[in-house]
């Protein structure tokens, strides 16, 4: 269903996909558009569906766990969107989200907000990665699969 709209397409954990949009716009007027028309797409092909549309997997991840149906993050805006979420939403480790309760560190963007250097120092490379996921920065970029061949 998912190459229906877009060419590339990476296929994540638990049912999540993720679809690069650009160049949609002579079908579509607008991203909420495009996310609203693959809603109802999916629910046609019995998929239950949560869609979010930001400039980056992790935001557009967040989107569309904590909003729900169809959640458009205007560009350049993902920051203000992704920061005051709250935490847990990043799945941080249990150890990890203890030391960062005890700081009082409990919603996305108190998190982004600390200076990179010192969350490594302090946190090592989990608490680094998570801060990076906070501040709406990919791991890797998009790494779409071909479409899958079908005969008939």
């Amino acid at each position: 269903m998912a190459y229906s709209f877009s060419p590339r397409v990476e296929e994540a954990n638990d049912g999540e996909v993720y679809l690069d949009i650009a160049g949609s716009g002579a079908l579509f007027e607008n991203e909420g558009q495009l996310a609203q028309t693959l809603t109802v797409r999916a629910e046609r092909v019995g998929l239950p569906s949560h869609v979010g549309v930001a400039g980056s997997k992790i935001a557009a991840s967040l989107a569309a766990r904590n909003g729900g149906g169809v959640t458009v993050i205007p560009p350049n805006e993902e920051w203000a969107y992704l920061a005051p979420l709250p935490l847990n939403l990043l799945s941080p480790s249990p150890a990890l989200d203890a030391t960062l309760q005890r700081w009082g560190i409990r919603r996305i963007g108190d998190l982004a907000a600390l200076p990179a250097s010192g969350v490594a120092t302090r946190l090592g490379p989990e608490g680094l990665a998570l801060a990076q996921r906070a501040r709406g920065e990919d791991e890797q970029p998009l790494v779409p699969r071909p479409a899958p061949l079908c005969f008939e």
